[in-house]
């Protein structure tokens, strides 16, 4: 199990730091010796360990996307979704995300103090969270003004890591 967990970890590394590299966020030594050769200021580069703990859902593809706002937003307000108890809303919102997915967000501690959008509006809520979550050189990148909400970043860890991105 550990060698999955590591491969894994190592994969969204390598897809997150090819993202922020495909942004302009990340520049090689070259490019910014190059650039104070030429005058220019040191700019603020991020470094690796930052890059590690961006979320991944920029670099991912839609569907994935989606599944981690749909989650995002479930975990969000989890002291709300406790107090559910209508097996067809449950359904709804276990269908936006996947059965086994939503019982171990259920299980999950912690709480998550917002309101429970309904089942159709949970990944534009979702997508709201995990942008004022991100971090300031990504933000600014993905043309969003920079909030760093870090409880919404802490959602959008929990949900990646229930969906294993």
């Amino acid at each position: 199990m550990k060698r999955g967990r590591a491969a894994r970890t190592r994969a969204t590394l390598l897809r997150t730091a090819r993202y922020a590299r495909s942004q302009g966020l990340v520049r090689s030594r070259a490019e910014r010796f190059a650039a104070r050769l030429n005058g220019a200021a040191a700019d603020a580069t991020p470094r690796l360990s930052e890059v590690a703990r961006w979320p991944a859902w920029p670099a991912s593809d839609v569907s994935d996307q989606h599944r981690v706002f749909a989650l995002t937003a479930l975990l969000s307000a989890r002291d709300a979704l406790g107090q559910v108890i209508s097996g067809n809303a449950l359904r709804l919102y276990a269908a936006s995300v996947g059965d086994d997915v939503f019982e171990r967000a259920l299980a999950l501690g912690g709480s998550g103090t917002c309101t429970l959008p309904s089942p159709q509006d949970l990944t534009g809520e979702g997508e709201r969270l995990a942008l004022h979550g991100l971090p300031q050189p990504l933000a600014r990148s993905l043309g969003q003004s920079p909030a760093g909400d870090a409880e919404a970043a802490r959602h959008v860890a929990e949900a990646e890591g229930l969906l294993r991105l």
